[in-house]
């Protein structure tokens, strides 16, 4: 999201008299403030959204303790932070992650290689911010097997097999949703639809949204959010890209996947595709689709039988990581069904993601690593197993992240037990991470007890989408008497969009 720089008259002339300082000549805050006609006290006060914004823009301003400041760049780029801040207000500047989002996106997007200038000139940076940008830009793209190219003369530009492609579009598309539906994105993002889904209406949005709707009844399972809006790109995805001509034509072993159900859905989805396009849709459209449906988190089947094959495999699966932790940390972990019921529903689209080196991003990782370090390693050493059993060279950090964050909370829970507390926690990123959230609620907060009806957050039979136009008052009374033995319950439905 573009914004303004926010820059006061005094900030730039800060910045501009920075800018003219290096490492040989720094400068102090008594020198600035004496040239400026201002206290210190003055030009301390700015330092903080000038410091922000130097990091904003990837400049870099050195301070040294009673030495003095300087800008560490050479003396083209201290000429152009000069040229920057003397910039019309009014022109969009963008912080460090969005500018990153927006470049990925564009050439993700655009058929063609860009140049340097291209990007330059619409975010108004350097080439040296450039640059350090497109670095972070090709890590992440290297998560999904996606190669940059920086060739002089050419521009800049990505290559890479189709599926890995639609994997990272669909990825980098929903980090820009941010929760809102596909609508709304494609209402704002103009351009975005116009290269991407040119032939989008809200037909075929209810279309893919009634197709999701009927898959969850075909398979009897419930995906989650974050999940029906993967799915829902990817399958709109596919269709644009196969309409462009970018069909996955490679063959694949089938063989292990025919009998699931997920394939039949894939196919049935496959012969959907071929009738809007005139042409067979090709076995590697098809078993990518199956791919995508196994690797999509779930909420446990209700209907789940634990002795059925695959279940049956699973669970073992997950009675062998357990039985590594239990040695590993010295503590006993069998008795906990909750935390073996959860686990083995976890296990389920996590072991077909780690098979087909499906990237997944944890946010978690830095503060397991921090909190709960010992949990963190002996969690990748119990699952190295995994590695043979599944065929794999390397254990996905994020998958083991959120397989630790189970036992995270199997360890809290034991380390508490002499309170009793069941707290439910609504939280869109999964499973684990909800229970993780409920068990630090509990210990940093336990006058919260107190203020919960019937100890829980809120209950799961109850949606509050619209009040109907009543009076503030009858809401306040309404949410004051929640808890209430004499109040009668009631329920309230809404449409799921995409």
């Amino acid at each position: 999201m573009s914004k303004k720089s926010g820059l006061t008259k005094r900030q730039k002339l800060i910045i501009e008299m920075l800018a003219a300082f290096n490492a040989d000549d720094p400068i102090t805050i008594q020198a600035i403030s004496e040239k400026l006609k201002l206290s210190s006290r003055t030009v301390l006060r700015e330092m903080p959204r000038i410091n922000e914004w130097f990091e904003e823009n990837d400049f870099k301003l050195v301070k040294k303790p009673r030495i003095g400041m300087y800008v560490d760049e050479d003396t083209e780029t201290r000429n152009y932070i000069k040229e920057l801040v003397d910039m019309d207000e009014n022109k969009p500047v963008y912080s460090k992650a969005d500018r990153q989002m927006i470049i990925l996106l564009e050439l993700l997007t655009i058929n063609e290689p860009l140049k340097y200038f291209y990007f330059t000139s619409l975010f108004h940076i350097s080439d040296a911010t450039l640059s350090n940008d497109l670095e972070e830009i090709e890590k992440w793209l290297d998560h999904y097997n996606l190669i940059l190219y920086r060739r002089p003369g050419m521009g800049i530009y990505w290559e890479g097999k189709e599926e890995d492609y639609r994997q990272a579009v669909t990825m980098v598309l929903r980090q820009k949703l941010r929760g809102h539906s596909l609508k709304v994105l494609f209402d704002e993002e103009k351009k975005l639809k116009e290269r991407m889904f040119p032939n989008l209406t809200q037909e075929v949005l209810d279309d893919t949204r009634d197709i999701i709707k009927n898959m969850q009844g075909v398979l009897d399972i419930e995906y989650t959010d974050h999940s029906i809006r993967h799915l829902s790109l990817y399958l709109l995805i596919t269709q644009n890209r196969v309409r462009m001509g970018h069909e996955i034509k490679e063959e694949k072993d089938v063989k292990s996947i025919t009998h699931l159900p997920e394939y039949q859905i894939a196919k049935w989805l496959g012969g959907k595709l071929s009738n809007f396009e005139g042409h067979q849709l090709s076995q590697g459209e098809v078993y990518n689709i199956a791919m995508q449906l196994l690797a999509a988190k779930i909420w446990k089947n209700k209907s789940e039988n634990k002795i059925d094959e695959e279940s049956f495999k699973v669970r073992q699966l997950v009675m062998r990581i357990i039985a590594e932790m239990e040695i590993l940390l010295e503590m006993e972990f069998f008795e906990n069904a909750v935390l073996i019921d959860g686990l083995c529903n976890h296990m389920k689209p996590a072991i077909n993601r780690m098979k087909q080196g499906v990237f997944t991003e944890n946010q978690y990782i830095d503060f397991l690593e921090e909190k709960y370090s010992k949990v963190y390693v002996a969690t990748i050493k119990a699952c190295e197993f995994l590695k043979e059993e599944l065929h794999i060279k390397k254990l996905p950090e994020g998958e083991m992240g959120f397989i630790a964050l189970y036992f995270c909370v199997a360890v809290e829970q034991q380390k508490d037990k002499e309170e009793k507390l069941s707290v439910y926690v609504a939280c869109p990123h999964g499973v684990g991470t909800s229970h993780m959230l409920a068990v630090h609620l509990k210990k940093e907060f336990p006058q919260i007890r107190q203020k919960l009806w019937k100890e829980c957050f809120w209950s799961q039979s109850f949606c509050l989408l619209t009040t109907g136009g009543a009076p503030i008052e009858v809401i306040r009374k309404y949410i004051e008497s929640q808890g209430e033995k004499s109040r009668k319950r009631g329920r309230s439905y809404g449409k799921q969009s995409i």
